[in-house]
């Protein structure tokens, strides 16, 4: 008898006695709509999903899948075994990479991400052979994520961040073999164009910002939040940068505001860098108009912080958060008779450039802005707009020859 039979016919015996006569096992969950669970050879107490509820159907899947399965020789790790911790600093395989490869990313981004895989990957998936998850099943379930918090639906925005951690997560367990292909990564990510963030116009600008300071607290709540809004009109700052402004920042002498630093999101502790610092600038500066300048000097002599001290300290945290400018935000919009419609404080930013796009050229712009590009999506000018600055720049031309 040839040597090659002799070896088939012991590793078939093998597999037979392994699961009595049985190459593989199945079993219908009824508590999971009667889908068919499918257990090889190889992986001993470990069921993955056919995805079939019917059982010829999900034969014919064991069958197309079984010489696969038979192939995996190490254990199988359900998601939880393999991902938890994954983003805690000192990971052992993907953060190890990251810095071997000089790699880096704000503490915030971990944070951020390590909250999306316990929050709503984990809770999910987290019991799963990580092997036996398909794009199907992702697909389904990121389309309708709710918020943990608030039960709501996620915005588009947030539903493709908790997909992007997914695809991380996968794109590892296949770098160690562990599956063949990242399921993940076949899913579409959500359109967000009609996510699109919004600029404020002129007149509620003016409504948001009047001439008048006694209006101007009225709406703001105080001198602080007052201050911490004009700075964000005035300089196109977002409002970890606003808030995390120390005294040593703002330069009286000639009215403008120069800072490397910020406040971490979701700490609330101040940190020597901003969003930008990875991508290109690591310094924002902008200039203050009068009447700020003239509430700032104000707040400064009424609160005295020290050189190094934030000017906007927080009570619980180091410095206010961006979620708590927000809801102040919120609040103010509303007394100033402004409706929203999905805007933000970001948005105000938007306005800026906007704003600066009408009166400047375009490096100093992206130097306000801390860009590195032009960057199409904070631009709301209006065709009128666009033609007025063109006759500006024309006319400014043709005197100066």
């Amino acid at each position: 008898m040839p040597l090659w039979l002799i070896n088939w016919l012991t590793v078939s015996l093998i597999q037979v006695l392994i699961l009595g006569m049985k190459p593989y096992k199945l079993w219908c969950r009824k508590d999971r709509k009667g889908v068919f669970y499918i257990q090889f050879a190889h992986t001993p107490g470990k069921w993955i999903t056919t995805n079939c509820t019917d059982r010829d159907d999900a034969i014919r899947w064991a069958e197309a899948n079984r010489e696969a399965a038979g192939q995996i020789r190490k254990k199988i790790p359900t998601l939880k075994q393999f991902a938890d911790g994954f983003f805690v600093p000192g990971n052992e395989f993907w953060m190890k990479r990251l810095m071997r490869k000089k790699k880096s990313f704000a503490s915030d981004y971990f944070r951020a991400h390590q909250g999306r895989l316990d929050n709503y990957i984990i809770p999910e998936f987290g019991s799963r052979l990580i092997s036996s998850i398909t794009t199907v099943e992702i697909d389904n379930w990121f389309l309708d994520l709710e918020s943990v918090r608030t039960k709501n639906e996620l915005s588009d925005n947030a539903k493709n961040k908790v997909l992007h951690v997914f695809r991380i997560i996968l794109e590892e367990a296949k770098y160690q073999g562990y599956v063949k292909e990242n399921a993940a990564s076949a899913v579409e990510e959500i359109s967000e164009e009609n996510q699109e963030r919004k600029h404020f116009t002129d007149i509620e600008m003016r409504k948001l910002f009047p001439d008048d300071r006694d209006e101007l607290l009225r709406i703001w709540q105080g001198l602080k939040w007052t201050v911490f809004f004009m700075i964000m009109k005035d300089t196109g700052f977002r409002p970890g940068e606003v808030a995390g402004l120390t005294r040593r920042a703002y330069y009286s002498s000639v009215g403008g505001i120069y800072t490397t630093g910020s406040i971490d999101t979701v700490t609330g502790q101040y940190k020597d860098s901003i969003k930008t610092t990875k991508k290109g600038k690591g310094y924002k500066l902008g200039l203050l108009e009068d009447l700020t300048l003239q509430l700032l000097d104000d707040y400064l002599e009424e609160t005295d912080p020290e050189i190094d001290e934030l000017i906007f300290p927080a009570a619980n945290t180091e410095g206010i958060k961006v979620e708590t400018s927000l809801k102040h935000f919120k609040l103010s919009a509303r007394r100033a008779k402004v409706d929203l419609q999905g805007r933000t404080q970001y948005c105000l930013r938007h306005s800026f450039e906007t704003r600066k796009l009408m009166d400047l050229d375009l490096e100093t712009v992206k130097e306000l802005m801390g860009h590195t590009r032009y960057r199409k999506e904070y631009d709301h000018r209006s065709g009128e707009d666009r033609l007025t600055k063109l006759k500006s720049v024309l006319l400014e031309n043709s005197s100066s020859l």
